[in-house]
């Protein structure tokens, strides 16, 4: 009797067990969800998940093993949205069952476990990541960031092209990563979480959730004003758009740059014939790269490689005037103010002058820069923008847009022209003399007005005409090229350069060969070497830029870069900001450091053999003497004839760097 009643407990437990599993699935099906939503597990999950919502505030419970590899187990809160468009959330919280527990937005093309698919995440313990499925059943992807949960995410559609990103505000969105991925033009798009805990429930809720699906006029951009049209320019790997309300313009474009010899972006324009200008208010741009540019151009014609003039704002670089002078030439930059978006962009032709100007306010302008560039009277002006990585769409918000045709006197004037130079120092070249200039140009040359214009350094040097050039803080090889573009077309001959962290040598003498030494005590400082051949004679010429705050790091510093020196057979002269003083530990060490160095400009004034200017002590490339030219001791062939400091101060007393050159006359004999 007991055990007939022991065996109908047991079998009551059990039904009640098989009851609750056949109602588990209906209860977890009764979501409440908004209007033309719905929810369900994606593959295999281990434990039934569940979605509730209203407005843009969702509840995820969801397990599964991941969304990852070739198929995925997950609960999946979705709508479906045809054509372009995007979805963006706020992941508020992520239960940490596992670090990789995540939750975010998504677009997929089905509802199947190893469906295609776009998903942008916070992590419990991994932060935000970029992960995707390219193709049916195969391997994903991840592109990791740092995140988590609390963060903004947001994934955009436009083609087969799908971005992205991340924000920290809602409002400053970062680029995160980009997938070209062929899906139908109806997709599912909603939020997705995953324990990655199989057969454990974590539990991930959202705010701010939003769809916005795009109007096919928004994204073709066929609604822009009259006698305006839109285009991508050069190759892009995605289409860009542009549309158009009133004087708002909004611009979307792909493309590798606006830059060197040709160009991909998109562009926005009507037809400008005569003088005239552009003026628009970059409202917003996104940051796919810190180069991201968005801003007003003016262009000859509608071929990758025209000639132009841009005035621009960049994501993550500041406000910049850059232009190609001549069709397939390379392009020109002039550093204006480090503003980003919101702000006033202005370009102005009169006759074959382009001018462009920033503003803050749309009010008081700041002349950025200048270049004469010969074009037809009539030209295309317009907006472009250009991702910077190619196949990533970067989205630019332009207002108060305006194309004014006619004459416009020029309101903002230029900083000051230079007054007539100083004399040059005596020629050098004649087969057995050259000369070398030392310049730090900080950081391609900001001078002491504030102004990135490297063709004031070019300038310089043209005038002086050195056969070797030695220079510091040239921070890249674009700010390189800048001078070298300007300095080739000022000379009209063809300059060499060598070039390595932030040190280069130019030289307009034939190039025998090219070295690097690395010397640096605590980063990746290289000196780049040049060998030249004077009266018969191999000449090494070296550039360094030695440590600016500790004499033992400098005193380390010399003792490489002698050790490198010493392994060339040639006569080596080593030049540039050494930041030390003369007498000091570390000077000694290098002018005793085996074989022996001479400090030129030292023998050239115990000679009686060096020009100063009124007002400067003596040798001073700053407030007193901290760049050098060394030479090889043992090269009883090198000798100094002449040492002269280069005034280049203007009208104002602004200088194009905050030091001062100065030239070195060798003989060979």
């Amino acid at each position: 009797m007991n055990g007939r009643v022991t065996l109908g407990v047991r079998t009551s437990w059990l039904f009640l067990i098989a009851i609750l599993a056949l109602v588990a699935p209906i209860a977890a099906s009764a979501q409440s969800l908004p209007s033309g939503w719905s929810a369900r597990d994606i593959g295999s999950v281990g434990a039934s998940g569940s979605s509730s919502g209203s407005g843009g505030s969702f509840t995820l419970r969801g397990s599964g093993a991941d969304v990852w590899d070739t198929a995925d187990g997950f609960q999946f809160a979705y709508r479906s949205m045809s054509g372009d468009g995007e979805i963006i959330t706020h992941v508020r919280s992520v239960d940490y069952l596992h670090a990789w527990s995540k939750a975010g937005v998504m677009m997929r093309e089905s509802l199947s476990a190893g469906a295609k698919h776009a998903f942008m995440l916070a992590s419990a313990g991994k932060g935000d990541a970029f992960q995707r499925r390219p193709y049916t059943n195969g391997s994903s992807v991840s592109t990791v960031t740092n995140g988590g949960p609390g963060y903004y995410v947001k994934i955009t559609r436009q083609g087969n092209n799908f971005d992205a990103y991340q924000s920290a505000d809602g409002s400053s969105w970062g680029w995160v990563g980009s997938e070209w991925i062929d899906m139908p033009t109806t997709v599912y798009v909603g939020v997705a979480v995953t324990s990655h805990y199989y057969g454990a429930l974590a539990t991930a809720t959202f705010s701010e959730t939003a769809v916005n699906e795009w109007t096919s006029t928004a994204a073709s951009g066929s609604a822009l004003p009259g006698g305006w049209a839109h285009g991508d320019i050069g190759g892009v790997a995605a289409s860009g758009w542009a549309a158009a309300s009133g004087n708002e313009f909004q611009v979307g474009g792909s493309g590798y740059d606006i830059w060197n010899n040709e160009d991909s972006f998109q562009f926005a324009y009507r037809t400008m014939s005569g003088d005239g200008s552009i003026v628009a208010r970059v409202s917003a741009l996104d940051w796919v790269d810190s180069w991201t540019k968005g801003g007003v151009m003016m262009r000859e014609s509608l071929s990758p490689s025209s000639a132009h003039a841009y005035t621009l704002i960049s994501a993550g670089k500041g406000v910049a005037f850059q232009r190609r002078p001549a069709t397939g030439s390379d392009s020109l930059h002039t550093e204006g103010t480090g503003a980003a978006a919101p702000y006033y962009v202005k370009l102005v032709r009169s006759g074959n002058t382009f001018t462009g100007y920033s503003s803050p306010d749309g009010s008081n302008w700041t002349w950025v820069g200048n270049e004469y560039i010969s074009m037809g009277s009539t030209i295309y002006v317009g907006l472009a923008v250009t991702s910077h990585a190619n196949g990533a769409i970067a989205n630019g918000t332009f207002s108060g847009v305006e194309v004014v045709e006619g004459a416009e006197v020029a309101t903002v004037a230029p900083p000051a022209p230079a007054p007539a130079p100083p004399p040059a120092p005596a020629a050098g070249g004649d087969g057995s003399t050259f000369r070398v200039m030392q310049w730090n140009v900080h950081h391609g040359g900001i001078g002491t007005d504030g102004y990135y214009k490297p063709e004031r350094i070019a300038a310089w040097i043209a005038y002086v005409n050195p056969e070797v050039v030695t220079m510091n803080e040239v921070d890249d090889e674009s700010q390189l090229w800048n001078i070298v573009s300007y300095l080739q077309a000022q000379t009209g001959v063809t300059w060499h350069a060598t070039f390595a962290y932030k040190n280069a040598v130019l030289t307009r003498l034939p190039v025998l060969n090219q070295n690097y030494c690395g010397y640096g005590y605590t980063s990746g400082q290289t000196s780049p070497q040049t060998g030249i051949l004077v009266n018969g004679r191999a000449v090494g010429i070296w550039a360094a830029h030695l440590d600016a705050d500790s004499a033992y790091a400098r005193w380390s510093e010399i003792g490489t870069l002698q050790y490198c020196l010493n392994g060339w057979s040639s006569a080596n002269i080593i030049a540039g900001d050494f930041n030390m003083q003369a007498a000091s530990p570390e000077y000694w060490t290098m002018l005793g450091g085996y074989p022996g160095y001479i400090d030129a400009w030292d023998t050239a004034r115990n000679n009686g053999a060096t020009f100063n200017y009124s007002g400067n002590c003596d040798g001073c490339t700053r407030n007193s003497r901290i760049d050098y030219m060394f030479s090889s001791s043992s090269a009883w062939f090198l000798t100094v004839d002449w040492a002269s400091m280069i005034d280049t101060r203007d009208a104002y007393g602004y200088m194009p760097s905050d030091h001062k050159p100065f030239v070195i006359t060798y003989r060979v004999r």
